[in-house]
């Protein structure tokens, strides 16, 4: 019955579309557009509705059977909170991961080249443009921005007009913080689910001077000063970026990286315990634990009738360590076992290569490993972070070349020294020519600008 409903009115609105035709002219149309435009998305929302799965909907049982369950939300909320801050505090803390980030990074970022494709710059321009690239550390550009979306999904840079007396004006990135205590990142849409405004938040106390001067001024409340900038203002890079929103790797780990690090740290500080207590919160209605952590109160009661760990032997345990892996007799192949189940996934999140086998050595020389697939493996995956952050230092590189009055059509871009490559991927499989030609369909063919160029001076650079 609504779809017929629908179908009537748009009916009624070609009706109305010529009408206006005939005596109104084409200046209209922009009334019947719009009349247009609210008709789908009305019938787009009535058709969403009536499906379990899609919407708010997806809450309510359903007669037939097949959503009576929990949402899986319910069922299984994250024990770590997707924060910036959170996903920052856990590269610090665990070495593992942080080994696993700049392996993934350092792989990506190798020497980067400037690409005169037609050879149309003048040696004093390349001259000029490689003195910037160093001013900048366009190689460090590109490892911020690398480390910005892999571990906070994205961050915002300003980039700002400098001098410098051999080159004179010159573009400098600025990284603005989004994901530290006190600042955030707020972005405005258009119709067209285009952004419009960003709005950067920060603690009004780190402003010298009247935040109302500033062009960008927004507002200022409960010590929160907030400036805008427009898209053209700012380079809003973006991780993976899926329906408008940008994926952090170690968001998408951050309770396997708790759970290892929560295992290793009670394995060294309860290791040959003979008595543990284990704590195990009430579970709500929709089975989430009341507390996640012991208060310092409680800790300190256990440890009154207990003592400590260094003193008695006895161990607290916490919530999300099994007791039976702490203690018994097989205590160190469970305790290993459930170990390398948590790094596996974290290795996974990253797509790098690791063995089936495990640490068994027998199976290590017939071990199949996976996420190494010169196809859909890890070294396409570094193909593709190093497509993605020259996309954005190549943004800065337009517009240097802009403030030098360089022509935009000119083929001049910014990529990476395929020699540096070539000698990972040799070292990386036995399949090093197939796994290499499937990595160069990922660029353009390129000659890169001489490294040697001589300043009119005569001295190389």
């Amino acid at each position: 019955m609504a779809h017929d409903n629908i179908y009537y009115l748009i009916y009624i609105n070609k009706i109305i579309n010529n009408i206006i035709k005939k005596y109104v002219g084409n200046d209209a149309m922009g009334i019947t557009d719009y009349i247009k435009t609210r008709l789908l998305n009305n019938r787009v929302e009535q058709y969403n509705t009536k499906r379990s799965y899609w919407g708010e909907s997806e809450r309510q049982p359903r007669v037939d059977g097949i959503n009576t369950g929990l949402d899986l939300l319910d069922a299984l909320p994250p024990v770590i909170n997707k924060t910036i801050a959170n996903a920052r505090y856990a590269v610090k803390l665990d070495g593992y991961t942080s080994g696993i980030l700049k392996n993934r990074i350092d792989k990506a970022n190798v020497n980067m080249v400037l690409v005169d494709k037609e050879n149309k710059l003048s040696q004093e321009q390349k001259l000029t443009l490689i003195l910037w690239a160093r001013k900048i550390d366009i190689r460090q550009v590109a490892k911020e921005i690398l480390q910005g979306g892999m571990v906070d999904g994205e961050g915002l840079i300003k980039p700002v007009e400098r001098w410098d007396k051999s080159i004179g004006k010159y573009i400098k990135p600025i990284f603005l913080e989004i994901g530290a205590h006190g600042y955030g990142l707020k972005k405005e849409f258009n119709d067209d689910n285009e952004v419009q405004l960003y709005l950067h938040e920060m603690p009004k106390d780190v402003v010298n001077g009247s935040p109302e001067d500033f062009n960008n001024f927004v507002s200022v409340e409960a010590g929160t000063l907030t400036v805008k900038y427009e898209p053209e203002q700012v380079i809003n890079f973006m991780y993976n970026e899926i329906y408008s929103e940008a994926q952090s790797i170690i968001l998408n780990c951050l309770d396997d990286i708790y759970h290892k690090c929560n295992l290793e740290r009670n394995q060294v500080e309860r290791i040959n315990k003979d008595n543990i207590i284990e704590v195990k919160p009430s579970i709500d209605d929709n089975g989430r634990p009341y507390i996640m952590e012991l208060s310092s109160t409680a800790k300190e009661n256990l440890y009154a009738d207990y003592g400590t760990t260094a003193n008695s032997n006895v161990a607290i345990v916490p919530p999300g360590i099994e007791s039976k892996i702490l203690g018994g007799n097989n205590y160190q192949s469970d305790y290993t076992r459930q170990t390398e189940i948590f790094r596996n996934n974290i290795l996974r999140t990253f797509v790098t290569p690791q063995s089936q086998a495990g640490n068994e050595r027998s199976n290590q020389n017939v071990a199949e490993y996976i996420n190494d697939s010169a196809i859909t493996g890890f070294i396409v995956n570094v193909a593709n972070d190093q497509k993605w952050v020259l996309k954005y230092c190549n943004q800065l590189l337009k517009m240097q070349l802009e403030l030098m009055g360089i022509e935009e059509s000119l083929n001049i871009y910014f990529s990476y020294s395929r020699d540096d490559v070539i000698r990972y991927i040799m070292k990386l499989s036995a399949n090093g020519d197939e796994i290499y030609k499937n990595y160069l369909t990922n660029f353009e063919e390129e000659q890169p600008v001489g490294e040697r160029i001589s300043s009119e001076s005569g001295n190389e650079i």
